[in-house]
């Protein structure tokens, strides 16, 4: 079907049409199972969202702003919705993905936008919200007893209880619209990264430098630059 197998209850149907389900992803959990739906909902029927959910989350930060994104997730137990919660954010609204969310233990970890959510299972009980990026965070994955998030400005390691332990920026950002490569890769000791100028980094997971190879198209883009727009001497206005 349209909704991608997801069945939609009454209530939730009333304000959500089915094109504005944009993806999902559903596992197990002991006896439950869980729905990940990522919802694109008209900012004029937001205010009537909260009847729907036992519960709505986002970042103190998001308040003054428009939300961007929204990512549902539903609790079943035997054919019924058992908890519900709605995950909001004010930054660059993303679809779920599989690396966008894992379960570590008793607790769901989900990004929603540039918000990194610990919500427990099954009981959908917020542990923390944290804004990770300025921008956008695209994924998380777990290492040893803490969260590796990629961003689009910063690589963030981030404890089990939400405390950020270091944070990482390159001379650009960390996303890659041509084919050069991964722009994100975990290895045992250290992980690589490439940003948007071809850059490329290799750090430890102490939030060091291991290694850094300046693209020489960031370097002849800058000498290019200089040349068609060399700088005028301070009295020259034209």
């Amino acid at each position: 079907s349209a909704t991608g197998g997801l069945v939609l209850n009454p209530s939730l149907r009333k304000y959500v049409s089915l094109h504005a389900i944009l993806m999902e992803a559903v596992f197990t959990f002991k006896e439950f199972r869980i729905e990940l739906v990522d919802l694109s909902v008209d900012l004029e029927e937001y205010s009537e969202i909260p009847k729907i959910y036992d519960y709505i989350y986002g970042s103190e930060e998001d308040q003054n702003f428009s939300i961007r994104g929204r990512h549902l997730i539903r609790v079943i137990l035997n054919e019924i919705t058992y908890k519900s919660a709605l995950l909001t954010d004010a930054g660059t609204g993303l679809s779920i993905e599989r690396d966008s969310y894992l379960v570590d233990g008793e607790n769901l970890i989900i990004r929603c936008g540039n918000n990194l959510f610990s919500i427990e299972l099954p009981s959908l009980k917020l542990n923390w919200v944290l804004k990770v990026d300025f921008a956008a965070c695209f994924s998380v994955y777990k290492y040893q007893d803490s969260y590796i998030t990629h961003g689009e400005i910063s690589i963030l390691r981030v404890s089990k209880s939400g405390i950020i332990l270091w944070k990482y920026s390159g001379a650009d950002i960390f996303v890659n619209i041509e084919d050069h490569g991964e722009t994100f890769k975990m290895h045992e000791k250290f992980i690589e990264l490439m940003d948007f100028n071809g850059s490329k980094y290799k750090i430890d997971y102490n939030g060091k430098t291991l290694n850094y190879e300046e693209s020489k198209r960031y370097s002849n883009r800058q000498l290019l630059k200089f040349i068609e727009n060399p700088k005028k001497a301070w009295w020259k206005f034209w």
